[in-house]
């Protein structure tokens, strides 16, 4: 007797309504949106932004080291291969390398000296202020001459945070009338009192000064 073509087709796709049913009951289960849609990431707050900013300092820190144990490593080998060479050899590889390692450094430090400067700029009244209170020996510059842009803004934040008086001034939106329109774009700095200038020291005054800070002290507004 011929089997019955359309009892079987029914057959299969029950099953694969079945099956297609489960599996959304599981997706649905598992928590998982049904739509597909992303989930949105909870703001992590001052302390979860505290807490990932450490977490990124220990990496690069690790990170930091296994370079270094690296370094050490390649030049214990390349230091090993050079003593099977003739001390001449020998003396003009030496002054190769120690030649190199003083430009690099020169170099870098430009490097991140100038991202430091930039980093800074809409943050402090005087971007140059950066350079004087952060050391750009805390940072790096990557094999491919980059620098880490959030480290510098974690150290131009945290500057602001132990001295606001460097931070730039807010920028104020002309909302008066007609016959104030002189004075759009000028913003008057922050001043400091004689007791915030017994707490300072010889170059945060002087760079208060440069930035306005002082004018009413000396009598100039």
């Amino acid at each position: 007797m011929p089997e019955d073509t359309n009892t079987t087709d029914h057959e299969e796709l029950g099953a694969d309504t079945a099956a297609g049913a489960n599996a959304s009951d599981a997706t649905e289960q598992d928590g998982a949106p049904a739509t597909g849609a992303p989930i949105d990431e909870p703001d992590l707050g001052d302390a979860g932004k505290k807490a990932l900013v450490a977490e990124r300092a220990a990496r690069r820190a690790a990170e930091k080291a296994a370079k270094t144990s690296a370094e050490a490593l390649t030049a214990l080998r390349a230091e090993i291969a050079l003593n099977s060479k003739p001390e001449s050899e020998q003396a003009e590889a030496r002054i190769r390398a120690a030649a190199k390692a003083e430009s690099d450094a020169t170099a870098n430090k430009r490097i991140l000296r100038s991202e430091l400067r930039a980093a800074a700029k809409g943050k402090l009244a005087d971007p140059s202020d950066a350079g004087l209170f952060i050391n750009v020996d805390d940072f790096e510059v990557g094999a491919d001459g980059e620098v880490d842009a959030a480290e510098l803004d974690a150290a131009i934040t945290n500057l602001i945070t132990a001295k606001p008086h460097l931070a730039a001034p807010p920028t104020r939106r002309f909302g008066g009338s007609g016959d104030q329109g002189a004075h759009r774009g000028h913003s008057v700095p922050p001043q400091l009192t004689r007791s915030d200038l017994s707490k300072m020291t010889h170059a945060e005054v002087l760079a208060a000064d440069r930035n306005g800070q002082l004018d009413t002290l000396k009598g100039t507004k």
